[in-house]
């Protein structure tokens, strides 16, 4: 089992550290969260990850998908959407995801790596 440092505390870093827990390394995650409120949109494909990985309390703060759609001379077509989360919510929600899977957290900035 090796031991690995996972710098970062977006949904990238996080999904990455739980699925090197989930292949038996020891994995702590270092990283900053986000101190304001920001509506950010998150692509179906983020939301079957969070399902795939096991971010349950991830997946209880996305919010429900919006269907884009264009009008175009009289004619209406849908287009992809997403789902609007308010990101400082998800951010916490993942951070809750990794305490359940045993995986530590240090709130802090990385100055530099050697």
């Amino acid at each position: 089992m090796s031991k690995i440092l996972v710098l970062g505390a977006g949904p990238a870093a996080i999904v990455s550290a739980l699925l090197l827990k989930r292949e038996g390394h020891e994995v702590e995650v270092i990283g900053r969260l986000r101190r304001q409120p920001i509506l950010e949109g998150a692509s179906q494909r983020v939301v079957e990850g969070f399902q795939r990985v096991g971010c349950h309390e991830a997946l209880q703060v996305v919010g429900p998908r919006w269907q884009r759609g264009s009008a175009w001379a009289g004619q209406f077509s849908e287009a992809n959407g997403e789902h609007v989360v308010e990101r400082s919510l998800l951010d916490a929600a993942l951070l809750d995801d990794l305490e359940r899977a045993g995986i530590s957290f240090l709130p802090s900035a990385v100055a530099s790596c050697e």
